[in-house]
């Protein structure tokens, strides 16, 4: 060892040696930029020794494979192709809960980032996963009506029309299917419905089924835990509509929607939506439900009374539904009423 390297530790070196033996490693290696190794962290040494212990005998890891080694179908050699670091994360717990079931699983992590090249400065992210989150994916996986897979079938299947080419931009494709993964493992909902805006020459877009499973996830993940009827999200997703409508040919208005930093900002772009509406071209007229401010006024002011900052959520949402409709409206075939 001395003869390559001056500075190493032999027992650090044998320690380092015997990890790359572990099956049960998960690693994502981008050829030229870097790679990802995901080391589980457990307190008990016998659930993390179960965990592992799942991993191999499920199947779902293949350690022959060269960039990758998530099984596409468990015991195969094909492996997925994920676009980043939180996306492997969370197609990973995609494929432990579908096979492992209620084995042990983890839910801290510590995540190398190692780059290419002969100088080696690691990067260490640290996760934790919460519980909610992780029911999310299963009640997903067991009970979904639209879908089963929230990476595989959701944010895999989304992408960004560039206008300018005039066809999918595949690198803002990835990257945004990479930051709606990790903000979805971070329970972070503002940087979700960020991850969904359009932007500069182009804008997200996908299929009515995709939409109907984005649908149901918003449901799930977040509108559910506020205690408020499913109904009551067609008043949010008709004041969207409206949004979209007006924002077809400049999306200021639903930029200005999201920034918004105070609920008295809130009410001030809901009245210059009301403003606009009177001024919108007659089809579009008939294809949106004006009344759907009042409802939404309403529904803000009954979220309020129960927590304070419960309209971001809401805001959250019509930034989201916004987006949705805009892109609809962008694609050839246009939106549908609402």
């Amino acid at each position: 060892l001395r003869e390559y390297y001056d500075n190493l530790c032999p027992f650090c070196y044998l320690i380092g040696i015997l990890e790359w033996t572990d099956d049960a490693l998960i690693y994502r290696t981008f050829p030229g930029d870097k790679s990802f190794l995901f080391l589980p962290y457990f307190a008990n040494l016998r659930e993390l020794h179960d965990f592992k212990k799942s991993c191999i005998y499920f199947g779902i890891l293949n350690n022959t494979a060269r960039y990758s080694n998530i099984c596409v179908y468990p015991n195969t050699n094909d492996v997925e192709n994920t676009p980043g670091e939180y996306s492997t994360l969370l197609c990973f717990y995609e494929k432990f809960i579908a096979n492992a079931t209620d084995d042990v699983i983890a839910n801290n992590w510590t995540i190398l980032q190692i780059p290419f090249g002969a100088v080696k400065n690691v990067k260490i992210d640290f996760i934790n996963v919460k519980e909610g989150v992780l029911g999310t994916i299963r009640e997903v996986y067991k009970n979904g009506q639209n879908f089963n897979y929230i990476y595989k079938e959701l944010f895999n299947k989304i992408y960004f029309f560039s206008e300018n080419k005039n066809t999918i931009d595949w690198e803002q494709t990835r990257d945004i299917q990479e930051n709606l993964s990790k903000a979805f493992l971070l329970d972070d909902f503002r940087d979700f419905t960020n991850c969904l805006l359009p932007r500069k020459g182009g804008y997200v877009f996908f299929s009515s089924e995709v939409r109907q499973a984005l649908e149901e996830l918003i449901f799930i993940w977040r509108w559910r835990r506020m205690g408020i009827p499913k109904e009551k999200l067609d008043a949010i997703k008709s004041v969207g509509n409206i949004i979209a409508k007006i924002s077809r040919n400049n999306a200021s208005l639903l930029y200005k929607m999201d920034k918004v930093r105070a609920v008295e900002e809130f009410w001030s772009v809901l009245r210059e939506i009301a403003r606009k509406i009177p001024g919108m071209d007659e089809k579009d007229l008939k294809m949106i439900k004006p009344t759907a401010l009042d409802e939404l006024i309403q529904l803000v002011k009954d979220v309020v009374k129960k927590e304070k900052d419960g309209w971001k959520e809401v805001r959250d949402l019509l930034v989201v539904y916004s987006s949705m409709y805009y892109a609809i409206d962008k694609m050839p075939k246009g939106g549908g009423n609402q």
